[in-house]
């Protein structure tokens, strides 16, 4: 179900962005956990996790169908409303994922924005992200 809104992105070429949207019939609290942790995270992506779901926080994504890691940065962590992370391979290019959570009558709508991040600069923080390129806006 959630997994599909994620590979939505990598069938599409993407332009500058994709959005996706849907309404789950789940509370927001569920909805929160399937992202927040890494286990739960890794279900959602058919993929390994290796971060932990905190601000600044550094590890890799490995998908089952690609096999090749994703280094990825956690921005921000807005507890049970806003996740945003960056990504990105030795082959693809950098982007950011926003996650946002918003209680409805029904459950949860939930908005999965995916940008290409520009290219030329380097992102603030570690080697680790430097090395997979990862950039920063202005």
């Amino acid at each position: 179900m959630i997994a599909n809104i994620v590979r939505t992105f990598y069938r599409v070429a993407m332009s500058e962005s994709v959005t996706t949207e849907r309404y789950l019939e789940a509370d927001p609290a569920t909805v929160w956990e399937a992202i927040s942790q890494p286990e739960r995270l890794g279900d959602w992506l058919d993929a390994a996790v290796d971060v932990e779901i905190s601000e600044g926080s550094e590890g890799t994504i490995v998908f089952r169908d690609r096999g090749e890691p994703s280094v990825v940065l956690v921005e921000t962590v807005d507890e049970g409303k806003r996740l945003v992370f960056r990504w990105a391979t030795s082959t693809e290019a950098p982007s950011e994922v926003s996650i946002d959570i918003e209680p409805i009558t029904t459950g949860t709508r939930i908005r999965v924005i995916e940008r290409l991040l520009p290219q030329g600069q380097v992102s603030r923080h570690s080697a680790a992200a430097c090395a997979a390129q990862l950039v920063c806006t202005a």
